[in-house]
Order: C-alpha cells, then sequence, then structure tokens
C-alpha cells in the first residue's frame, strides 16, 4: 500500500511542479515558443518514464480491490490522455501549425486538474484501506 501513495503522492508533486505556469510567466508568450517545446518534452520524458512503475502500482491496487483498483487505472488513463494532448500540441509546435498558446496552455491546466484531483482520489482511497487494515 505504501507504493501506492509514494506513487500517487509523487505524481501529485510532479503535476504541480511540472505546470506550464512557470513558463507563460515569461514576458512575452507567443516568443516562449522553445521554452513552451522543451517543458512539453521534459513532461512528456517523465510521464513516459512512470509508464513501468504505472503497471506496477496497478498489480498492486488489483490485490486491494476494486476500491483502489478504480482511481489507480483512473489516474493512468488521466496520465495517458495528458500525454497524448502533449504530444499533439508539440507535433503541431513541429509542423509550425498556428495555435492560439494561452487556448493551449488552459487545456494543459485542465488536464493537470484532472490528474491532481485523480491522485487525491488514490490517495483517498489508499488511506481507507489502509486504515482498515490497521484499524
Amino acid at each position: 500500500m505504501n507504493e501506492v501513495i509514494e506513487w500517487a503522492t509523487n505524481m501529485a508533486k510532479n503535476i504541480y511542479e511540472k505546470s506550464l505556469r512557470n513558463v507563460l510567466l515569461a514576458p512575452d508568450v507567443e516568443s516562449a515558443g522553445k521554452e513552451i517545446w522543451a517543458h512539453i518534452d521534459e513532461v512528456r520524458q517523465e510521464i513516459m518514464g512512470m509508464s513501468i512503475r504505472n503497471t506496477y502500482v496497478r498489480k498492486v491496487a488489483m490485490k486491494f480491490g476494486q476500491d483502489l483498483q478504480k482511481p489507480v487505472v483512473g489516474l493512468i488513463k488521466c496520465l495517458e490522455a495528458y500525454l497524448k494532448f502533449l504530444g499533439e500540441w508539440q507535433h503541431a509546435m513541429a509542423d509550425n501549425i498556428a495555435m492560439p498558446v494561452d487556448e493551449k496552455a488552459r487545456e494543459a491546466e485542465e488536464y493537470q486538474q484532472e490528474l491532481e484531483e485523480s491522485a487525491n482520489d488514490v490517495l483517498e482511497e489508499a488511506a481507507k484501506i489502509k486504515t482498515r487494515y490497521v484499524g
């Protein structure tokens, strides 16, 4: 159970730390394309690096039943959707497809909020289960 809690905590922490907010604080957002590209690339690499751990946590969650499995799978699906979104954004940038940066940033924030909520759902359920086993 500790592995699940650590995984979800790391997810929430990384989501917060890797927010596009800091990148978008540049004085001229439209010219910050290189910074946005680098940020997206860094986040994508990190999420892809977590995929092995995601599989392990999914297996651990199976041992504790549907109550934990559901939020774990939900968080993994959110990560996969966010990864796809970032990839599409990065490909559009590579192909010089004009996209309103603030609109994409808003979408990214929505994904990040959903990821944070999903991580919290995992932590909440893990705490309930851990309390059940301790108490």
